[in-house]
């Protein structure tokens, strides 16, 4: 089945239109286009670009560098994706991608080149909002394993990065150029025909570094070689009277800014390439696609260590090139004299330059993002199986009651009754899309936590900490514990350090907590006939179950007296609840089913043979800052937290 995806980025390059049409040829694309061709990376005179793709332009203003497309929330929240991707640029595309993925509970995919972080002002204050799209993006698309590497050190988790080899057109690039085309090539820019080229196309800009290749080339003591400096910027007049003051005359050519159409012609004239680039406060090269270009014509590229087609492994030294510190004239100097004083090595990097760009496509690239999408697909199945749970058939009334007239929509799929009190999914998925959609998630459990337990182990050392004040016991020690839907087992694991003797039932991640070294059951019919327990606890569990109040009654029957059971589960009179209702996060997780409030919580506890309940309002500390801990401890003395959270105990208590 063809997929459906769309994609948010500033414009159609010249080399981003064959990957874009090789994507759509493998799903079904949209392409929304937020930008005019006026961000400050980007040489205006190259302009936009069209494709056989589905794609459009959206109309919009700028402010400053931030470009606003009014159009754009509507037009993502009116597609029928399956996904949606932005790139890293766009400070209004950007969140607006996040914010309509999210609300329509599709996943959510980034592209970014970016791998160093900038120094700027405005850079340190973006850095926590840059990191939050790295760190929730379902997949992270990146141009090589530079940027990988630098997200994971940003804390990005390595198995969501893909990257997909940063590409362009193979095949126009790398077209024979006849000797005639070169030779009015240079008659045209006035280039001796028995000179060497050592060749810089690109944007004349302080960050390309222009200034120390030409430097490097003053030094040179070759007279057979001549330098072209081709492109425009802000830094030409420098440039121009730098070369003037320090190269010989008719040695350095400025010929201007060059069509993307020709270039291939200056490529073919050129002995070595050059890539000087250097690292400002906003950043690093990216990547540097004139290196792609080159290769095509089997040309050598020496570039400086902060240009990203060097960091990542693309140019590589002495190989298909020459790799140098950034801002050394002196060493830049050296390399270009070893390409121009062998002629041999020249070739065999020539060789490699071929070589390695063969494997750089957008075929290539394409599999990266298939890849991305693929997995951002898995990993959020759930929203395929919440579509479907809404289609299914069953039964109208309250689960709980059996109420059948009187309901009250609310939190999106779900019905509050009125006559309990319960919320409870409806229309209520069937049993085989559960086994399904929990089947997948133990597949790769720490990708899928809403699923298989989002406890960490500081978050167990403080809910067993606190349920040992709740008891009011010291230790926990001794005690027969049982953990009901353990998950991945951090909470049982903790108990048990803590000396309790626990017990684990999990009917999907029993493999997993049995690898862990727990004593594992899938069911609580598998467990000993005679087994009685001082405690259970389930956290974040009844939520899950299609008849909750017949497994608190199982609970009941297999306590020892006096014995107790903690339960936690979401709060659906909460602050988050109350606020952002349908869009609650709890609510929009398929495998919730039913929501039980303060009052029915008890009375169900009440019914399951539970004598005694107390609700427990623990401030746990969610957050490092004391606003937020501040905060979290209003809500819970309000009773507006995000947990509900109960300790209930067995009808013959004991008495101390």
């Amino acid at each position: 089945m063809t997929n459906r995806f769309t994609i948010v980025h500033p414009i159609c390059t010249h080399y981003t239109k064959g990957l874009f049409e090789e994507l759509a040829r493998r799903d079904e694309m949209q392409f929304l286009f937020f930008s005019e061709g006026g961000e400050w990376f980007w040489q205006k005179e190259h302009g936009i670009h069209h494709g056989e793709f589905p794609h459009e332009y959206l109309a919009g203003f700028r402010i400053g560098r931030l470009r606003i497309t009014p159009s754009l929330p509507w037009k993502l929240l009116r597609a029928q994706s399956d996904a949606i991707l932005s790139s890293i640029d766009g400070k209004f595309a950007l969140p607006v991608s996040y914010m309509v993925a999210r609300s329509k509970g599709v996943p959510f995919l980034l592209w970014t080149g970016i791998w160093s972080r900038g120094n700027t002002l405005f850079d340190k204050l973006m850095g926590p909002i840059t990191r939050f799209f790295y760190r929730h993006a379902d997949a992270v698309i990146v141009y090589g394993d530079h940027v990988k590497c630098y997200l994971v050190t940003e804390g990005v988790d390595p198995d969501r990065v893909f990257v997909a080899r940063h590409s362009m057109d193979n095949e126009y690039y790398s077209r024979q150029v006849t000797e005639a085309e070169k030779f009015a090539l240079r008659e045209r820019l006035g280039v001796p025909s028995d000179t060497k080229v050592i060749l810089f196309l690109g944007r004349l800009e302080e960050v390309k570094g222009v200034r120390y290749l030409i430097e490097a080339f003053a030094s040179q003591s070759s007279a057979d070689a001549v330098l072209l400096v081709a492109g425009e910027g802000s830094q030409r007049p420098v440039l121009e009277s730098l070369a003037k003051a320090l190269c010989p005359p008719r040695r350095v050519f400025f010929p201007g800014y060059i069509r993307t159409e020709d270039a291939v012609l200056f490529y073919s004239i050129a002995y070595v390439c050059v890539i000087p680039s250097i690292t400002m406060p906003t950043g690093k090269e990216l990547w540097g696609l004139v290196a792609n270009e080159a290769f095509n014509q089997g040309v050598p590229v020496i570039a400086t260590a902060s240009v990203g087609a060097a960091a990542g492994g693309f140019v590589r030294d002495a190989e298909n090139g020459f790799v140098v510190p950034e801002r050394d004239s002196p060493s830049l100097s050296a390399a270009i004299g070893r390409v121009l004083g062998n002629p041999e090595l020249r070739e065999n990097l020539s060789v490699g330059a071929r070589a390695t760009i063969a494997g750089w496509t957008h075929a290539r690239m394409a599999d990266g993002f298939t890849d991305a999408f693929d997995f951002a697909l898995r990993r959020r199945s759930q929203y395929d199986l919440y579509a479907k749970a809404r289609q299914s058939v069953a039964g109208s009334g309250c689960p709980l009651c059996g109420n059948e007239r009187s309901f009250t929509r609310t939190n999106g799929a779900f019905r509050r009754c009125k006559g309990c009190g319960l919320m409870f999914r409806y229309p209520r998925p069937e049993l085989q899309d559960l086994h399904a959609l929990y089947g997948q998630s133990w597949v790769a459990p720490m990708e899928c936590c809403a699923e298989t337990g989002g406890t960490t182990r500081i978050l167990a050392e403080e809910y067993a900490k606190r349920l040992g004040c709740a008891l009011g016991r010291q230790e926990l020690k001794g005690l027969k514990i049982l953990d009901y839907g353990a998950g991945r087992g951090e909470f049982a694991r903790v108990l048990s350090r803590l000396g309790a003797d626990v017990y684990a039932v999990d009917p999907y991640g029993k493999p997993y907590l049995e690898q862990m070294g727990l004593r594992a059951y899938a069911t609580l019919d598998e467990l000993p006939a005679d087994l009685r327990f001082d405690g259970i606890v389930s956290i974040d569990v009844v939520e899950h179950e299609l008849a909750a109040w017949d497994v608190l009654r199982r609970f009941r029957d297999i306590l020892a007296p006096g014995g107790w059971v903690y339960v936690a589960t979401p709060n659906p009179n909460g602050l988050n609840a109350k606020v952002f209702g349908s869009h609650w996060r709890e609510a929009k997780k398929p495998g919730h089913l039913v929501f039980f409030g303060p009052k029915t919580l008890e009375r169900v506890l009440q019914e399951a043979g539970f004598a005694r309940t107390q609700r427990l309002r623990w401030n746990i500390r969610y957050g490092k800052s004391l606003l937020t801990r501040a905060k979290d401890f209003v809500l819970s003395q309000l009773e507006l937290d995000g947990e509900l959270r109960y300790l209930a105990f067995h009808r013959e208590e004991k008495r101390a």
